[in-house]
């Protein structure tokens, strides 16, 4: 079974070692701290949410959401910026599901676009999107909510 939730503080530690995994995937090293994405996540005002999907009650991946003003066009706009599942749990439909999710997020908050970069060897990514947006433009997906 697979269940999407927002994070709570008990899933930082499986969000990090995600947040590390997906650097490493991109060649790079994660530099952020756990007390760095707890104050992001869960701070006073925190930047950012997290949605994880669990597989009987295992993480196996996670999208990080941040909220941005369009200040030409006076409207909130959500971005996963980070969208993630481990090895094992790819192209099974778990990517598409999170970005549901995430779509469902930014119309309970008002915001009036849903956007994701990715690089052009994520394929799978890009396929998911189209699934789920109404326009899509290489690698910047922005469908109108």
């Amino acid at each position: 079974m697979t269940d999407i939730t927002f994070a709570a503080r008990h899933d930082l530690p499986a969000i990090h070692d995600m947040v590390r995994a997906l650097s490493a995937f991109h060649g790079e090293v994660a530099a952020v701290t756990y007390p760095e994405l707890e104050k992001m996540f869960f701070g006073a005002a925190p930047m950012a949410k997290a949605l994880i999907t669990k597989q009987n009650g295992a993480p196996v991946g996670y999208a990080g959401l941040t909220p941005t003003m369009v200040i030409h066009d006076g409207r909130l706009r959500i971005d996963i910026h980070h969208l993630f599942i481990h090895d094992g749990h790819r192209a099974k439909g778990i990517g598409t599901a999170l970005i549901a999710a995430a779509k469902d997020f930014a119309i309970s908050v008002g915001a009036t676009r849903l956007t994701y970069r990715h690089r052009p060897r994520q394929r799978n990514i890009h396929r998911g999107l189209h699934r789920n947006a109404r326009s899509a433009r290489n690698d910047r997906w922005r469908p109108a909510l």
